[in-house]
């Protein structure tokens, strides 16, 4: 265990079970701990440890955890844990990655947020959750969906490789549930939901009443953003994330103050798509696969230039042969004309997403790099991007 000034980092170690109880005991001597980043191995759930960093550090204010995937952990039994005495008087950030994990101790964490005492709670993300439809009972996210109160939460974030519903649940039974759960976050900022096939948002229409606090929002690849939000609410989003058609299109006469874009489109984009988005904008990418720098494309970043407040656009894709690099170069520098752009988004055949220094290529530079941003340090609220995008 590392320590220093008041944070602790546990390392990945091979150990037995017996030794479960020797990572509690040090970690309940740790009275004055304000931060805590582990990755889980097998033999300790993770509700012991939010149930012993509740039971001994009181002043603790971040908790990340993370889960070592092993396919033994499937077996595991958390200890006994009474979720309603778990109190977290001073955590302000909670991270649970669940490696799509499932067992007991992903429903006991469940419990432990909507059960537990969280009076400064401010953000919480559980990510990667794998629910088994096939158990009895409603999902465990349906239940925290219904249930969990915490009074200052700003941003939560719900990323499920499952749907978050219980099967039996009608549309509008669904929609409910999330409309109160938004009801009870009135001061939410930001909001981000990944479900399987995107059924979270399938029977929503969210208003701006429903969260008139929101700038940031992140929506499945899935549903069209304009099945589920609405111009009142578009024009307060700050940053938003979904997937855009041409029946999306009058949205962005609403957008306003949108200064980051990820978009998703798998069909066809028109170029009046890019010449409508606001001049807002400061950070833009697509996952559109006819985003190519080529003659033919070209009209998308001539049409990209009206853009003046720039400082992030991506999602070009071209193949990387000595004899097409001149006419690409010579391409991309017509974004020249975007005084304020730092980064472009680039892709190859086989390569991810590689967020390049624009400077690089006015300097002569140009090919595969070794050093690159990633999507998701250009736009870290964002969690739709795939894995193998970034």
């Amino acid at each position: 265990m590392l320590v220093k000034e008041g944070e602790a980092y546990l390392a990945r170690t091979v150990t037995s079970p017996q030794r479960a109880h020797v990572i509690c005991d040090a970690i309940s001597r740790l009275t004055g701990l304000v931060k805590f980043n582990y990755t889980t191995p097998k033999w300790i759930t993770k509700s012991q440890i939010l149930w012993t960093l509740s039971m001994s550090c009181p002043l603790i204010q971040e908790v990340i955890l993370h889960h070592m995937r092993d396919g033994s952990t499937s077996n595991i039994t958390p200890p006994e844990i009474q979720s309603s005495l778990v109190s977290f008087p001073s955590l302000q950030s909670l991270i649970v990655d669940f490696n799509y994990i499932n067992n007991d101790d992903v429903v006991l964490c469940f419990e432990i947020v909507f059960l537990g005492h969280f009076p400064k709670l401010k953000a919480l993300r559980l990510l990667n959750i794998y629910i088994n439809s096939n158990k009895p009972g409603p999902p465990a996210t349906t239940v925290l969906m219904n249930s969990a109160t915490l009074p200052q939460l700003r941003e939560f974030t719900l990323t499920a490789h499952s749907n978050i519903y219980s099967r039996d649940m009608t549309d509008e039974a669904k929609a409910d549930m999330a409309y109160g759960f938004l009801a009870r976050h009135p001061q939410l900022e930001s909001l981000a939901v990944l479900s399987f096939d995107g059924h979270f948002w399938q029977p929503l229409s969210l208003e701006r009443d429903h969260c008139p606090n929101v700038r940031i929002l992140c929506i499945d690849a899935r549903p069209e953003v304009i099945d589920t939000l609405s111009p009142s609410l578009a024009g307060q989003l700050q940053k938003l994330s979904g997937r855009m058609g041409p029946r999306s299109l009058p949205l962005l006469d609403h957008m306003s103050m949108l200064q980051d874009c990820v978009l998703h489109i798998t069909g066809y984009l028109p170029i009046s798509f890019i010449r409508s988005l606001p001049i807002s904008i400061q950070r833009f990418v697509t996952s559109y696969p006819g985003f190519h720098v080529t003659a033919r494309k070209y009209k998308y970043i001539i049409s990209l230039t009206r853009l003046h407040n720039l400082t992030h656009v991506g999602g070009f894709s071209f193949n990387w042969t000595p004899s097409s690099v001149p006419e690409l170069k010579d391409n991309l520098l017509h974004l020249s004309a975007l005084t304020k752009l730092e980064y472009i988004g680039i892709r190859g055949p086989g390569l991810p997403l590689m967020w390049i220094p624009f400077q690089n290529l006015k300097d002569g530079g140009f090919g595969p790099e070794r050093e690159y941003l990633t999507h998701s340090q250009v736009f870290p609220w964002d969690f739709s991007w795939s894995a193998g995008s970034q």
